[in-house]
């Protein structure tokens, strides 16, 4: 878990598009020599690690529609490294 004040650090695609969907802001995209992505989330809600939690747990439920359009716009951006 983070710190209050340091941005959340999220190496999973599918639950990145999760939180997007759930109203969190992305900060930022960082990728390694590799090409795999870390998405860094503001991490000034308490509700976020709710989400997180929820979403390990498979108790998440989100719009099926809007989910699956921010998967595919988190994997264009990672196709095109930015």
């Amino acid at each position: 878990m983070s710190e209050k004040n340091e941005p959340q650090r999220i190496t999973s695609t599918p639950l990145a598009s999760y939180l997007l969907t759930e109203g969190f802001t992305l900060q930022d995209i960082v990728f390694d020599n590799s090409g795999y992505a870390t998405f860094f989330f503001n991490n000034n809600s308490p509700q976020l690690q709710e989400r997180i939690r929820d979403f390990e747990l498979l108790r998440a439920t989100a719009n099926a529609t809007l989910l699956i359009e921010n998967y595919q716009k988190l994997v264009k951006r990672i196709k095109r490294g930015f």
